[in-house]
């Protein structure tokens, strides 16, 4: 009961500012196998899980920006293994490697965990002039024998694309490079799809857009950088050394089906916390979406000042408004839904603690004695 009073306590404060963070068990085994409840530790930090059907315990991160897509706090390096994405995101060794990313309409962006460890697992489109990736859903399946599999896999929507000019892509901080995700319904029509994926040693190898096509835009060459196994998270944060190499925390992930997120964070918090967090989070959003905004005028600075199709320029400027709407309207509302959720969550939680003393007082026991 103690556990399940923490986990609704978890899903009702939802802030990893709200939690005293408890240590990380390895769950390795004597053959270096990681046992997949690894995970459940080294996430609860920085976000919350969720029983989310048909797949199980799934988690989704903490107060992320509105224009927050996975795959773009990092940079892309080309190793051995092809496209790889570096993260500095402390928790991105495994979202970014295992797994499969989707987006909710009531939790926004949630990762859905994965046995197998890849260099990257996105969707690529490229034109002479754009490179875009997006998180590849559920769907898609990967082995040894067929490879990466995109039968009844649904187009990626527009608003999950990550888009930069092609001679950006090798930068090392994509975040700033990214355009505003109100030009990607008109760049995904002028971008086709470039997904490749081969095997090496076991493992994917993520080919993607063509490394020699980027060294042309970019006018330097890419480096082509070994992977180095890390023993540790910490470790294997995608740093590159000067042997030309780079760590990935990259074991092999043992799934035992039935496990369950164990309460690794205690309670800190009251119904003030709550709403003061509430109302920062809605802040948040209004003043990222003012930013996101203010990228998309200063980008289309640019492009008046390049000769073109005036007439042409207006309905993509028309089109982009829309999408940039609609974008801003369904972050609202996910917010909303979100916090909402948080409340109801809150409400069960305080009724199970209620019951709890209830029960102890009947029976003679210490209401502030755990069972």
């Amino acid at each position: 009961m103690i556990a399940t009073i923490a986990a609704l306590w978890l899903a009702a404060l939802g802030c990893a500012g709200s939690y005293d963070r408890a240590p990380v068990h390895t769950y390795r085994r004597p053959d270096g196998v990681v046992e997949g409840a690894y995970f459940y530790d080294a996430l609860s930090p920085y976000g919350r899980w969720i029983d989310y059907a048909p797949y199980g315990w799934c988690w989704t991160p903490y107060e992320v920006a509105s224009d927050w897509r996975p795959y773009s706090d990092g940079y892309w390096v080309y190793t051995d293994y092809g496209w790889s994405w570096a993260t500095y995101e402390p928790w991105g060794w495994a979202t970014y490697h295992y797994g499969r990313w989707l987006f909710d309409s009531t939790y926004g962006w949630v990762w859905v965990p994965g046995s197998v460890w890849g260099p990257a697992w996105v969707a690529w489109r490229a034109s002479d002039d754009w490179v875009g990736w997006a998180p590849l859903s559920p769907a898609a399946s990967w082995s040894v024998s067929f490879g990466l599999k995109l039968a009844n896999v649904a187009p990626v929507p527009a608003p999950r694309w990550s888009f930069v000019p092609r001679r950006y892509l090798a930068d090392s901080n994509l975040r700033l490079r990214i355009t505003s995700v109100a030009r990607n319904p008109t760049l995904l029509t002028r971008t086709h799809d470039v997904t490749r994926f081969a095997s090496r040693d076991g493992r994917p190898v993520n080919q993607g857009v063509d490394i020699v096509t980027v060294e042309r835009a970019i006018g330097r060459n890419v480096p082509r950088l070994h992977i180095d196994d890390a023993d540790s998270p910490l470790q294997g944060r995608a740093q590159v050394s000067s042997r030309g190499t780079i760590a990935f925390f990259r074991p092999r992930i043992h799934v035992t089906r039935g496990t369950e997120p164990r309460s690794v964070v205690t309670r800190r918090g009251n119904v003030e916390t709550i709403e003061t967090h509430q109302q920062e989070e809605r802040q948040r959003l209004e003043g990222s979406l003012a930013l996101e905004r203010e990228r998309l005028l200063r980008e289309r600075e640019q492009e008046q000042r390049s000769p073109g199709d005036a007439d042409a320029m207006r309905r993509r400027h028309q089109a982009e408004d829309q999408a940039f709407e609609h974008h801003a309207r369904e972050q609202r509302e996910v917010l909303e839904r979100r916090l909402k959720k948080r409340i109801m969550s809150y409400g069960q939680a305080r009724n199970v603690v209620a019951q709890e003393q209830r029960a102890n007082h009947k029976h003679g026991g210490n209401p502030d004695e755990a069972e």
